[in-house]
């Protein structure tokens, strides 16, 4: 009954976490002001260029009439901003990130006027590595509750004794300090990621997220590894990998959280 009664509010903690990185951590965090040129000023077109090119901006903002509903590119050609080119300032992160899998840009809108303005660069900045700390952290958990759910007592350290060299002298330095935590507790999500490849259970799972042969489910739990290491530890692999791989393997672990919450049920 206890067991059932922790896992409860584990559930909740997690949900929490889900809706404090889905929801509340926005574009807002991350866009720039859109810096524009009045179109009623003379000359200005030909210093919004010059400007461009001085500051390697791809674009400005077009204000005609004090609203902005164009910009301005480095050739001078003035172009429609699109309806679907457009977001408010609470758009999640999540969605923004899979809106410029497809987009260059995103206009961002602040009490209905377009002020603000988001690319691909800017996924780089810190909030997004928030964003993917808190959703591979809670991936960690799930994959741990799992593990305990798919094994008896200590079976899952079978076959891994190397792996577990680094976290059993971990252990044993928290044990010291009186935390009440198991060895497993102490593993990376890489040790717990090669531990659920030995279950029939994590091969479903990969199975209905669309990843049916072996080499496909290895190749995502590879790419998983790498984004924490790169996330926990941030270094080049995020420009390298590109943002439409990171959206893709961002997309499958969202799905594998969503399969591990329903099974753990």
């Amino acid at each position: 009954m206890m067991i059932k009664v922790l896992l409860h509010i584990m559930r909740l903690e997690i949900q929490d976490l889900k809706e404090l990185f889905e929801n509340e951590i926005s574009v807002k965090y991350i866009l720039e002001d859109l810096i524009c040129y009045d179109s009623s000023v003379e000359d200005n077109k030909q210093k919004a260029i010059s400007l461009m090119k001085e500051q390697d901006f791809d674009i400005l903002g077009f204000k005609e009439n004090n609203r902005i509903s164009h910009f301005i590119d480095k050739k001078g050609k003035v172009r429609t901003i699109k309806i679907e080119d457009i977001i408010t300032e609470v758009t999640p992160l999540s969605d923004v990130m899979n809106l410029l899998t497809q987009k260059k840009r995103l206009f961002v809108l602040r009490n209905n006027i377009i002020t603000g303005i988001v690319t691909r660069a800017d996924l780089q900045k810190t909030p997004v590595l928030l964003f993917l700390f808190g959703i591979l952290s809670i991936f960690e958990v799930l994959c741990t509750e799992l593990i305990r759910k798919c094994y008896i007592g200590d079976e899952w350290e079978t076959g891994i004794e190397y792996s577990l060299i680094g976290a059993k002298k971990t252990f044993k330095k928290l044990k010291e300090k009186n935390e009440e935590l198991e060895l497993l507790d102490c593993t990376y999500l890489s040790t717990k990621l090669d531990v659920l490849s030995n279950t029939e259970v994590f091969h479903d799972l990969l199975n209905q997220i669309g990843e049916k042969s072996d080499e496909d489910k290895d190749y995502l739990l590879k790419n998983v590894k790498d984004l924490r290491n790169s996330v926990f530890h941030p270094r080049d692999y995020l420009k390298e990998k590109g943002w439409n791989d990171i959206n893709q393997i961002y997309k499958k672990i969202e799905m594998l959280i969503k399969k591990i919450e329903a099974l753990l049920k």
